[in-house]
């Protein structure tokens, strides 16, 4: 076995099945057929190792757009998954091949290679394959959650959806600004002249949020508001409208956002135990009715469980602001595992048991609230 022969082996393959649907060869190991507003390719690849020999066959979905990167990623060798194409590996075979082995590998899998294929003709199709199952969102769009978003977008646009399609893409010009990696730099700043394109679909708002002048590569780490005592917070930090017996101690948080509008860096200043004292002496009445609903639950003590809840914004914001003092590579990158392990060195490091200990009870899902944070600091949405 060897290249010569794999390759007629697929030629043949193409002229029988899959050049009726459209497909034209464009190198020996490659086909494709162009449809509107992206591609489909289909290619293999053969190698031997000893006496035993490996055979491939994936399908790529190439957006015509220029952050796609189904051509970089089909010339790479490094095993990640492409961040903003679709890809779907159809057939992986690894023996001692022959050639009937290969052929008889490729008409095993040509029902579901066909099905694929029929199954993502148009963006619309594909749109509605990914609402229907999520689960096939990264093979279809990206394994990178930018990616994904951009290629879902994208197909909304190719699909018709234009007010849809505008929204998300003024949405993703200012997420995730914690990421300055190039690719969600370059990304962005796609999808904000994707989003000016359809500016007659945006309202006024969004459209002067977009016009702004902004530099992809700036972060620069607020300056913390200008403290509030807890003696002013507590006045304004009562849940309106909400009966004793519904209240969370989330609720008391968004009374504060509320009311005092505070910045990125806030939480930090505030003393939590001290707070949640002055609620109880400023408001005696309902946060007794409050305490009394939440222990006849089984819910333990309301006092320690809003304590926890302040001090847990404490946490995100403190590792939202250490991260971004870091070199952006360190954390740009969207392994959260690797974050985490970063970040959990730092605090064991530095004796910081208090934020430690948050950080160990939610595990790498953390690293998720802490890049909202970080985005919120940097000027991202809300």
């Amino acid at each position: 076995m060897n290249q010569q022969v794999v390759a007629s082996v697929f030629n043949e393959f193409l002229e029988r099945q899959l050049a009726p649907l459209g497909f034209v060869p464009r190198t020996s190991s490659l086909a494709e057929r162009v449809l509107s507003g992206f591609r489909q390719m289909i290619s293999w690849h053969f190698s031997k190792l000893g006496t035993a020999s490996t055979f491939v066959l994936d399908v790529r979905l190439s957006y015509a757009h220029h952050v796609d990167d189904a051509i970089s990623h089909a010339a790479a060798s490094d095993g990640h998954k492409p961040a903003c194409s679709g890809y779907v590996r159809v057939l992986h075979m690894f023996d001692s091949l022959t050639e009937g082995d290969i052929k008889n590998g490729l008409n095993g899998v040509r029902r579901q290679l066909v099905n694929l294929l029929n199954s993502t003709q148009s963006a619309d199709q594909i749109y509605t394959t990914v609402n229907d199952d999520l689960s096939t969102g990264p093979s279809l769009l990206g394994h990178n959650q930018l990616g994904f978003s951009f290629n879902y977008a994208y197909c909304m646009e190719i699909a018709g959806m234009k007010r849809e399609a505008a929204r998300m893409f003024a949405d993703l010009s200012g997420s995730r600004l914690s990421n300055r990696s190039s690719f969600a730099i370059c990304l962005r700043e796609a999808a904000r002249e994707r989003a000016i394109a359809l500016k007659s679909y945006l309202p006024d708002d969004a459209l002067k949020q977009l016009c702004k002048s902004t530099s992809p590569n700036a972060a620069s780490i607020p300056v913390a508001a200008t403290a509030i005592s807890e003696t002013e917070l507590a006045k304004r930090a009562i849940p309106q409208h909400t009966s004793p017996d519904m209240v969370l101690p989330g609720n008391f948080v968004e009374a504060i956002t509320r009311a005092y509008s505070p910045a990125a860096i806030f939480w930090l200043n505030i003393d939590a135990e001290r707070l949640v004292s002055e609620l109880e002496n400023q408001h005696p009445a309902y946060m007794r009715a409050v305490e009394m609903a939440w222990q006849g639950v089984g819910c333990g003590s309301f006092h320690e469980d809003l304590v926890n809840s302040i001090r847990t914004r404490q946490f995100d914001e403190y590792s939202a602001r250490w991260l971004l003092s870091l070199p952006q590579d360190l954390v740009s990158n969207d392994d959260d595992s690797a974050v985490y392990e970063l970040l959990h060195d730092h605090l064991k490091r530095t004796g910081n048991s208090a934020h430690l200990r948050y950080l160990e009870l939610d595990g790498v899902k953390a690293i998720g609230y802490i890049r909202d944070r970080m985005d919120l600091m940097l000027g991202g949405p809300t």
